[in-house]
C-alpha cells in the first residue's frame, strides 16, 4: 500500500488570514488530486509569533469552525484526501496550539493541543491539557 503526502512548507504573514489561504491555494494548484493525507504547519493562517494573549486572541478559533477548519474541509474534499492543519485554538476560556485532523468527507476527527511548548508559544498558550485530545 502507498501512502501519498503532500506538504505545504511556507512562512505565513503573521495576523493576515485571507493572504495567508491565498499562499495556501496557490501553493497547492500544480497539485494533482491522488493524494492521502495533505499537511499543513503549525498556525498556518495566523502566522506564528504572538508576544501576548492580548495579540492572538482575535485569531482564535473553535475546533469545528473558522478560517482554519473552513480551508481543512475544502481542501481534503477538493483532495479528497485527510487534511492535517495547526490553529490557534480557544475551549473554555483557555487557548491551546492545536492542530486539527479533517477527513475527506470534510469532518473535523481528530483535534491535538499541544503540550510541549516552544518559548514563543508560551506567551499565550496553556500546556495543560486536561481533555487531552479528543476524537469526534
Amino acid at each position: 500500500m502507498k501512502l501519498r503526502i503532500a506538504c505545504v512548507q511556507f512562512s505565513p504573514t503573521l495576523g493576515k488570514i485571507e493572504a495567508n489561504i491565498a499562499k495556501v491555494n496557490k501553493l497547492l494548484s500544480g497539485v494533482k488530486k491522488d493524494i492521502d493525507l495533505l499537511v499543513l504547519p503549525e498556525l498556518s493562517l495566523t502566522g506564528y509569533n504572538f508576544a501576548s494573549p492580548n495579540e492572538i486572541n482575535p485569531y482564535l478559533e473553535v475546533a469545528h469552525s473558522g478560517p482554519t477548519f473552513n480551508l481543512a474541509s475544502e481542501l481534503s474534499s477538493k483532495f479528497r484526501c485527510t487534511t492535517i492543519i495547526g490553529y490557534p485554538e480557544k475551549f473554555q476560556n483557555t487557548t491551546y496550539n492545536s492542530a486539527m485532523v479533517v477527513n475527506e468527507s470534510g469532518q473535523l476527527i481528530y483535534n491535538y493541543r499541544k503540550t510541549h511548548l516552544y518559548e514563543t508559544d508560551e506567551n499565550w498558550g496553556c500546556s495543560e491539557n486536561p481533555e487531552k485530545n479528543f476524537r469526534r
